[in-house]
């Protein structure tokens, strides 16, 4: 399967940015999530916790994953 994603540029140039750039702002969105989780069970900083939960809601509401 292939998939061609055309941008009429430079009137959809934020368009394109945001579809080539999305791996990278998955990966920071993991790398939050990992440091929050490993702050809550390492240092004891409960306080994230609902900073986590909200993140992980917001993925579901969007019906994006994380981790596959």
């Amino acid at each position: 399967m292939k998939a061609i994603l055309k941008f009429d540029l430079p009137e959809e140039e934020h368009k394109y940015k945001d579809a080539n750039q999305g791996a990278r702002w998955h990966n920071l969105v993991c790398d939050l999530d990992e440091h929050l989780r490993q702050s809550i069970k390492h240092n004891g900083k409960d306080e994230y916790q609902p900073i986590r939960d909200w993140l992980n809601a917001k993925l579901v509401e969007r019906n994006l994953t994380l981790y596959d």
